[in-house]
This record gives structure tokens, C-alpha cells and sequence, in this order.
């Protein structure tokens, strides 16, 4: 069932008031995520500069995972290839693309994303200059299914204020030392971490 005008209005609300709060972020992809019943809500964003991951924050990141990713796995992502082509605004739907069959012989799939609990994805570019890049990412499991269409229409009536609420804060997702690649990963981490840029800073 599609979340209701009530939902939708509190959503927007929050994801406005993160323009002034940033921190405003994790409550908002919680409340998403509860509507849409995605297993998580993952933002990251490309330094085009850099041509490195240059930030990640979510709701329920696997941090294993999350490392896994960006040291190995994006390299045989197959859903990337695709994605790039997509214009800002429009979704990308994994599952339209990979179906069950092709899953079961990827390597992407089989070692990374099913061991992790996930296998369904709907992105959009939510932002994209001479700078950066940001997608919005919302994920499910193998049981739960991809979204239904229900609730694609509801992500996509969102998609406009996500997109004004990333240009306001642009500046948060280049590569800085206030958004390097795994910021928030490193917050949540419990052990020791230590990160350096490619020219050692």
C-alpha cells in the first residue's frame, strides 16, 4: 500500500530540514525506510576530481559490506554500467535488467550481494555536476522482492526534493576531510580505522 499524503507531507518536512541539519539525514532515511519497507537506504557519491568514492551514509549499512564494496566488489558491479547512462531524476530498477537466471552465474551477486543480505536495488541519481555525483540507493532483500510500482511512484514523487535538498548541500559530498569515503562507516565501526587519500593525506 502506498504510504499515505500524511507520510508523504512529514517526509518532505524532514528532508528539507535536513538542509539546515545535516544529522536531520538518519531520520529521515529511517522514516523511508519504514514506509517503503526497504532493508536500507544507502547515499553515496562520486569526486569526479578525486575519481574516487567520495561519501557514504545510510540507514542499516552493513559496514562489512560497505568496505567489501569499495575496495573490490564495485569493479564487477554490472548494475553500474547501466546506471551511468540514466539522466538525474530517473530511477533505476535492478531487477528489470538482472533477472533471477543471471543473478544465480554473477559473481557480483553470488559473493557480495546475496552474503549481505541484499539483492534488490532502486537508484537514482539525485545529483550530478563537473564535481559529483550522488545517488540515492533504496534496497531489499531476496525475500522481500523489488519494490512494487506503488512504491516506485512514491520514490519517484519524492526524487524533485531530493535533488534540491543534494544541490543545497553539494558541498558535503566532494572529497574532504568532512566527507571522505566511509565518514560514516568509520563512526559506526568498532574497531580501529585509519584513512588516507590515494596521495597519502
Amino acid at each position: 500500500m502506498e504510504p499515505s499524503e500524511v507520510e508523504y507531507d512529514r517526509l518532505l518536512h524532514r528532508i528539507y530540514d535536513t538542509v539546515g541539519h545535516p544529522q536531520a539525514w538518519q531520520a529521515f532515511y529511517a522514516q523511508l525506510a519504514a514506509l517503503i519497507d526497504a532493508t536500507t537506504i544507502h547515499v553515496l557519491a562520486f569526486d569526479k576530481r578525486h575519481q574516487a568514492l567520495s561519501f557514504s551514509d545510510g540507514f542499516n549499512l552493513p559496514p562489512a559490506g560497505e568496505i567489501l564494496y569499495i575496495q573490490r566488489y564495485h569493479r564487477i558491479d554490472p548494475r553500474l554500467e547501466l546506471f551511468w547512462s540514466y539522466p538525474v531524476g530517473k530511477w533505476f530498477h535492478c531487477h528489470q535488467h538482472f533477472d533471477d537466471v543471471f543473478v544465480q552465474q554473477n559473481r557480483f551477486f553470488q559473493e557480495f550481494v546475496i552474503p549481505v543480505g541484499r539483492r534488490y536495488v532502486s537508484a537514482c541519481k539525485i545529483l550530478e555536476n563537473e564535481t559529483v555525483t550522488v545517488i540515492f540507493a533504496c534496497l531489499r532483500t531476496a525475500a522481500q522482492g523489488p519494490f512494487p510500482p506503488e512504491m516506485a511512484a512514491f520514490l519517484e514523487r519524492l526524487t524533485p526534493h531530493l535533488e534540491r535538498a543534494a544541490q543545497l548541500q553539494a558541498q558535503r559530498y566532494v572529497f574532504s576531510t568532512d566527507a571522505l569515503v566511509g565518514h560514516a562507516f568509520v563512526n559506526r565501526s568498532r574497531q580501529p580505522v585509519i584513512l588516507t587519500s590515494t596521495e597519502g593525506e
